[in-house]
């Protein structure tokens, strides 16, 4: 016989080192919970900033931040200091609501055959390069606000990988102040964008051939 289907958990992370049951026992980091979770389960986030490169390779995962009156993420992933590591690496299809990924240097969102969706987030980078790099997935943005930059480079690069191309899919997000573009199409890669606002950005896509 097969072995019943575990039922889906909730895992919440916050400021405590407990086993992550509940919201008064909460576990210490973002990482920590996808070492438990499995597919289905939800990890709750408390507001809070969270230093840590993220490796996610768990997939059918739910990570539920928070966010402002004014729709600003509450919970802030920051590269750990001192580390040139990713702020997070998805290879599945996560999906990532209310939590802003802060990128500098090589301290980049990494998504490699992505298929999730991020809704309510922010990207804001202070690198001189594309902050968020995707290779050979199809994500989906959806009211996500993108930002920063101190470079020509755009904020996100597409890439394709193994013969596979990158689609992104943007809807109703908010790109600002970017110092050089919003998304860079390396060969034949694809954007789509759905009622999404542009504000101080040198150029919306730019497509880099050979």
């Amino acid at each position: 016989f097969a072995a019943p289907a575990q039922a889906a958990q909730t895992i919440y992370v916050g400021s405590g080192s407990g086993d992550g049951q509940s919201a008064d026992r909460p576990l210490g980091s973002i990482n920590a919970a996808f070492k438990k979770a499995r597919k289905g389960d939800v990890i709750v986030v408390a507001p809070g900033e969270y230093r840590e490169s993220i490796q996610v390779s768990v997939s059918g995962v739910t990570v539920q931040g928070s966010v402002s009156e004014e729709n600003i993420p509450l919970v802030t992933v920051l590269p750990p200091a001192g580390k040139g590591v990713s702020v997070l690496t998805d290879t599945t299809d996560t999906v990532w609501q209310g939590v802003g990924f802060h990128l500098a240097g090589r301290a980049a969102v990494v998504l490699r055959g992505f298929v999730g969706r991020f809704e309510r987030c922010l990207f804001a980078s202070k690198s001189p390069v594309p902050g968020i790099e995707v290779y050979g997935g199809n994500p989906v943005f959806q009211s996500c606000t993108f930002t920063g930059g101190t470079g020509p480079d755009a904020l996100m690069a597409l890439n394709g990988q193994a013969g596979r191309k990158s689609s992104a899919t943007m809807a109703y997000c908010l790109f600002r102040d970017i110092s050089g573009g919003a998304v860079l199409l390396r060969g034949e890669q694809d954007v789509r964008f759905v009622n999404c606002l542009f504000a101080a950005c040198r150029y919306v896509t730019m497509r880099q051939t050979g």
